[in-house]
């Protein structure tokens, strides 16, 4: 599912009104779905008040928005003939951030961009080309260095996918002076481990304890 708000400049709405709007847009995303229906268990603050352009992601622990690492996130043993194509290979992370340790229970994380996301030909309709997938953990220089890693693959024409490892999920997009925001949410309580938000060309790291 995807929806999209549009809001006025920040500057001209009052703090309030804003969590009220996005308390609302997403209380009708987890709760459109019959038996599945729940309200949000938690109050809910955008992280608004950060202004760099660069990108940025978070995940909500059930009191704050955490910052979520890179931690060189990269994909590797890419095959040829892939211009203008979304890149497939081998997602590997291997920084040394320990990331953000968190419930699987009822997960929100955010990704905020000054534009859009891009996406590629092939992706479904209805997909915004965010994913969230478990990670595969290796140590082959010991304990203290582990790697984690996941396998991207063509979807379509040029788009790409983890496939049957990607996590059900909803995404919520936000337009508004600071970037486009998107908040997702998995209903779906996550094991223990290590786990990638991924877009295109992009990924970041989080930990389920």
């Amino acid at each position: 599912m995807h929806y999209t708000k549009h809001f006025p400049p920040p500057n001209t709405m009052k703090t309030t009104s804003l969590l009220l709007s996005v308390l609302c847009l997403l209380s009708s995303v987890l709760c459109s779905g019959g038996a599945a229906a729940q309200q949000l268990p938690f109050p809910f603050t955008p992280p608004f008040s950060h202004y760099n352009i660069h990108s940025f992601a978070w995940v909500w622990d059930g009191q704050a928005w955490r910052e979520l690492p890179r931690n060189g996130a990269r994909v590797l043993d890419r095959p040829s003939g892939q211009v203008g194509k979304q890149i497939i290979g081998t997602l590997t992370i291997d920084g040394h951030f320990a990331p953000p340790a968190i419930s699987g229970q009822n997960l929100v994380l955010a990704y905020r961009s000054y534009n859009d996301i891009k996406t590629y030909a092939g992706l479904p309709q209805g997909e915004t080309g965010i994913e969230v997938v478990p990670l595969d953990i290796a140590t082959p220089l010991g304990k203290n260095h582990s790697v984690r890693t996941a396998r991207l693959m063509r979807q379509g024409e040029a788009s790409a996918t983890f496939g049957d490892k990607r996590l059900p999920l909803s995404v919520l997009k936000i337009t508004n002076n600071y970037g486009v925001y998107h908040f997702i949410y998995l209903a779906t309580p996550l094991p223990a481990g290590r786990y990638a938000l991924y877009l295109p060309e992009r990924a970041y790291e989080f930990e389920v304890k």
